[in-house]
């Protein structure tokens, strides 16, 4: 590098700010793109190379073909929905279901237009979406939109926002990063694991987010990378055959990333990462950056969660910017008026000794320098009026008329010393600088920690031009900034000259004219100021003390559709929504009148009738004599505030496939009503809806039209009921209805109910049409009444889904009450309860072992099953007494039992060279697992019966990381120190978080035998356990497979890399003695 010149440093700059930013005709690989006519019939003009991954057809055979070739009816139909709603560059998106070469396939579907072609991209989504919190999701929202950055700063904020979002994406490192004038970069917040390695506060040179860099971000909030080890696709032909040019990536998603962004990220140490794009009023203000250091994708909902993050962050920090500039606005509006109150009384002197300070302190300068008429008048921090003149006139020659500014004036004036100030805000009004005002900040050293050197090496490509590389260290290094004062706000640039502009006309008149003409010339300056104010983003008018029009800004006019020639002399009253009555408009102006000002949201009108929300300030302007001069309205348009509002709320409370409330709003709704029943003595009722066969309509049409047939049921429902009822869906196929204000007796309210349930099932049992098909569903309707406060709405559902069972025993298609005497089934369950603490204090129960084998067909060991050998009933199903011993903590000592019983069996197994070898599985409750003396137990069995710890393997449900995963894992930690296995069981049924998987210290997966009883005929088991194979083998992790009972069911898993197998195929669980018999046997 030292051997290249300044020149070749300049050049090597230039060819790398003109590199496109990502790779040419090609997209990252977990996706696929096809780019088609928008012209009917739809045809392929270029399509990734990946093609052949999902389909029969290589994208070289598919180029030119029509559409249909490649995607079958249903999908095709889906498609041109979603291209209905497509508005230019941009992207709609939804979920498509199509055949692939591996059976019916989710995608998710992102379109929109380049070059008058649709451009489609389609990520599978797998299980990725299974996994997303959205309680997280809305704590999000909700933080971007209400959280307060004057309650906690805006650094607080962030720390908030990279904190919750590291929680719901899983990224190792997220930070915040703002940029200063110069495009440097500073990492202000940051959230991260241990092993990441921390950013925060250190600093990165503007070079290493290039212009085109910058400008892609402005247009394109969200860039995810998923992994940068896997080389792009092409995509084919790499010219589009109607533009000749390659495809125009800005807008899309799958964008690839170019090898020098690789090998930034790679010397980074990171695989993996995703930008949100932070605007403040249109300008890149930041990024919220996300780095994982292995491969990541993202589901396309949280992609689109986390982009709609960025613009509530973006709306936040425009209305920071906003309220800064008007503070501002006010602040100088207020020395104004000031100026206005004393100019015609006060001497110059007096004068000046109330405006200086005000000045000075506005921007929080060291000094201030006012110039009038070429006399100058300072105060604060200034050096020598010998000096002043000279660096007055060098601005007078260097600088347009406007506004100039430096933190570093030392590094463009020639004569700059250090009695100088460092930084200077300076208003050149005229050239002559006769009239201007100076602010001036002294210097504010200051030590800045970079993250590596900026030096970057030089090299030639092989078009022989000169390139920089990506720095190779990012080892911090420490910077003093010298000569540099506190940078100067944008909103301090903007007001400064309009203010200057004021003082310093109404000043050099004070001498030139008499009282009265002096004021009103300050008043006609003071207007000035406050059309200042008109080039900020927010909508003003000025109006006369009638209320009269005066004049609005370019903001007004694009928020109201109104030109300025069609508002001025009018009424603001045009702008009335019809929303607000005549007391509030009243109210309203009371207040401006007692108090100079209003504030608050109003609903207004637009020219094209549209009615949209805003912020409203109005402020009276008054003269020396305390006489209101004119009326200012400034308006902010919260409309995308509310509408995110809105949709949080929508989220929480309502069902997203039907619109109608949820089991939250319901239980919400339940309360009220509780009370209102009890205080009334008026019965209400909860019916608890089920839709007969429903998974059979899922299994044969698809869950496209599964979904199609819950709306129609949901409008068909609506219309049974009147408005004062509620109507809710729980999830599935099963709605509730709660009736209120019945009658005043149980026989009353009972019968009216009852018709309403006749009503709900001849509506319901109509029939409907689906995919071009008639069907008919049925609903089994569950009934109870309610009107005692002391009831709990959620024994009301479980009485009503009681109830409903009772209706499906009956025959379907009908309704049933519930009943009292459902408390026999209750004293049944009490009968059994009380057996089963009988047969634990006489150790009714035996153990039943089951063989597990690997691929070449060697007995590995084998899983403990308990049965209960009751002296009355017999052999007893676990799947009987096992839930009641959940429920009511007895699992704690059956579970103790079984573990000793393992232990025993296990060291009379220790001698048997065929029984030693084996490990022995023992499903372990969530609740004795959490026993806090459970550890000690264990250890205290394995002293005991002196075993060998790696015989003993527990299996755990996924239910146990539903709380407190931390304890969890240092129960595991300690038993893993003791030598035990781990097995999770029926994995991928539960609460499944990868999150926390790769935490727990597991020896292996279970595949439950629910993936693997019909993979043989479903695609979509298939697939799953693919995957839950593909990520135990990527996590280093043993899997073993139960409910195995067909050859092609062990050849399926065996095929797919699973190793080891337990099912009906090779034994039934059996006692000990059968069971040692057929061990020894084989």
């Amino acid at each position: 590098m030292n051997q290249h010149t300044e020149h070749d440093l300049a050049e090597a700059l230039r060819h790398c700010e003109a590199e496109p930013i990502h790779q040419i005709s090609a997209i990252q690989a977990h996706g696929l793109l096809l780019v088609i006519s928008i012209d009917v019939p739809r045809t392929i003009l270029q399509a990734s190379d990946n093609l052949q991954q999902f389909f029969a057809h290589s994208a070289q055979t598919m180029i030119g073909a029509p559409l249909h070739h490649l995607l079958d009816s249903e999908a095709l139909l889906k498609l041109e929905q979603v291209l209905e709603n497509t508005r230019g560059s941009e992207a709609v998106s939804g979920v498509i279901h199509i055949e692939t070469a591996l059976g019916k396939q989710d995608f998710q579907l992102r379109a929109f237009l380049s070059d008058d072609m649709y451009v489609l991209e389609f990520t599978l989504e797998d299980d990725l979406t299974q996994h997303e919190n959205l309680q997280d999701l809305l704590s999000l929202m909700q933080l971007g939109i209400t959280s307060s950055e004057l309650d906690i700063g805006i650094d607080g904020y962030f720390e908030q926002i990279a904190s919750i979002l590291q929680t719901l994406t899983g990224y190792d490192r997220v930070m915040v990063y703002r940029f200063d004038s110069n495009w440097d970069g500073e990492v202000i917040a940051e959230s991260r694991r241990h092993y990441a390695e921390s950013y925060m506060g250190l600093h990165f040179p503007a070079g290493d987010i290039p212009p085109q860099a910058r400008q892609l971000y402005t247009l394109n909030l969200i860039r995810h990378v998923a992994d940068i080890s896997v080389s792009p696709v092409s995509v084919i032909p790499p010219h589009n055959p109607r533009t000749g040019q390659p495809l125009d990536m800005t807008y899309a998603s799958l964008r690839s990333f170019s090898p020098v962004h690789v090998q930034y990220l790679n010397n980074m140490g990171v695989r993996a990462s995703m930008s949100i794009s932070l605007l403040q009023n249109g300008r890149l203000w930041g990024l919220i950056t996300c780095h994982h250091l292995t491969a990541k994708r993202l589901s396309s909902a949280l992609k689109e969660a986390c982009a709609l993050l960025g613009r509530m962050v973006s709306i936040k920090l425009t209305a920071i910017e906003a309220y800064e500039q008007r503070s501002l606005v006010n602040k100088s509006a207020y020395l104004t008026g000031q100026l206005l109150k004393f100019i015609s009384t006060d001497s110059e002197a007096v004068l000046m000794e109330r405006l200086l300070p005000k000045l000075l302190n506005l921007f929080e300068a060291s000094g201030v320098v006012l110039r009038v008429e070429g006399n100058l008048y300072v105060l604060g921090d200034c050096p020598s009026e010998s000096s002043l003149d000279e660096l007055i006139s060098w601005i007078g020659n260097h600088a347009e008329t406007g506004v100039f500014c430096t933190e570093q004036l030392s590094a463009i004036y020639p004569k700059a010393d250090s009695a100088l100030p460092a930084g200077i805000l300076a208003t050149p009004i005229s050239k002559d600088m006769r009239n201007c005002i100076l602010w001036l900040r002294m210097e504010k050293p200051k030590t800045v920690t970079w993250a590596g050197k900026a030096e970057k090496l030089i090299y030639s490509d092989e078009q022989g031009l000169l390139r920089l590389s990506p720095r190779q260290s990012f080892a911090t290094w420490s910077e003093a900034w010298q000569g540099r004062s506190s940078p100067w706000l944008a909103v301090e640039q903007g007001i400064a000259y309009p203010l200057a502009v004021a003082l310093t006309e109404s000043l050099s008149q004070k001498s030139q004219m008499d009282q009265v003409l002096a004021k009103q010339k300050l008043a006609e300056a003071e207007l000035r100021l406050a059309a200042s104010a008109f080039e900020s983003q927010e909508g003003m008018l000025v109006t006369n003390p009638q209320g009269i029009i005066l004049r609005v800004n370019t903001a007004f006019v694009n928020a109201t559709g109104y030109q300025a020639d069609e508002c001025i002399g009018k009424n603001p009253s045009l702008l009335k929504s019809g929303r607000h009555d005549q007391a509030f408009y009243r109210d309203m102006w009371h207040k401006i009148l007692a108090d100079g000002v209003w504030k608050g949201e109003i609903w207004n009108r637009h020219k094209n009738g549209d009615i949209y929300v805003q912020h409203l300030t109005i402020t009276a302007v008054k003269d020396a004599d305390d006489q209101v001069r004119h009326f200012v309205g400034s308006y902010l348009d919260i409309s995308e505030t509310k509408a995110a509002q809105a949709e949080i709320e929508r989220l929480a409370f309502y069902d997203p496939l039907t619109g109608l409330p949820n089991r939250r709003y319901l239980l919400d709704r339940l309360k009220p009503a509780l009370a209102s029943s009890a205080r009334s003595g008026i019965y209400g009722a909860v019916l608890f809806i089920d839709l007969d066969n429903f998974k059979t309509l899922n299994d044969t049409l698809g869950h496209d039209q599964g979904d199609v047939l819950l709306k129609q049921v949901a409008s068909r429902l609506t219309g049974c009921i009147r408005e004062v009822d509620t109507l809710a869906r729980l999830g599935g196929d099963e709605f509730i209805i709660m009736l209120e204000n019945l009658a005043e007796n149980a026989l009353d309210s009972a019968a009216l109910t009852e018709i309403v349930a006749h009503k709900i099932i001849a509506t319901l049992s109509q029939p409907y049409q689906l995919a071009g098909l008639t069907f008919i569903s049925t609903p089994s309707i569950g009934a109870t009444l309610f009107n005692d406060q002391q009831t709990v709405a959620e024994q009301l559902l479980k009485e009503a889904d009681i109830a409903m069972y009772e209706a499906k025993k009956a025959g379907r298609n009908t309704v049933r009450f519930f009943d009292p005497n459902m408390q026999k089934v209750i004293l049944a369950r009490a009968a059994l309860e009380a057996d089963l603490r009988l047969a634990i204090s006489d150790q009714q129960f035996v153990l039943y072992y089951q063989l597990q084998i690997d691929q070449q067909h060697c007995v590995i060991g084998a899983e403990v099953l308990i049965r209960w050998l009751h002296p009355q009933s017999g052999l007893i199903s676990p799947l009987t007494f096992i839930p009641l011993a959940e429920e009511t903590g007895l699992i704690v000592p059956i579970g103790e039992w079984v573990l000793e019983m393992v232990c025993r069996q296990i060291s009379l197994w220790q001698n048997d060279p065929l029984l030693s070898k084996l490990e022995i599985a023992v499903n372990v409750s969530p609740r004795q697992f959490r026993q806090t003396n459970f550890v000690e137990n264990l250890q205290g069995l394995l002293t005991t019966y002196q075993i060998n710890p790696l015989r003993l393997k527990l299996e755990l449900t996924e239910n146990i990381l539903v709380e407190d995963i931390e304890a969890v894992v240092i129960i595991m930690n300690q038993l893993k120190q003791l030598g035990i296995k781990f097995s999770l069981d029926d994995f991928g049924t539960g609460y499944s978080s990868l999150q926390y998987l790769k935490r727990l210290p597991l020896d292996q997966l279970k595949i439950d035998r629910s993936f693997v009883q019909d993979m043989e005929f479903d695609g979509n088991d298939q697939a799953i356990v693919r995957t839950i194979i593909a990520m135990a083998l990527a996590l280093d992790l043993n899997v073993i497979a139960e409910g195995v009972e067909s050859l092609r069911q062990k050849e399926l898993l065996k095929n797919y890399g699973c190793g080891n197998f337990q099912g009906f195929l090779f034994s039934h669980p059996l006692p000990v003695d059968a069971f040692e018999h057929l061990v020894k046997s084989l």
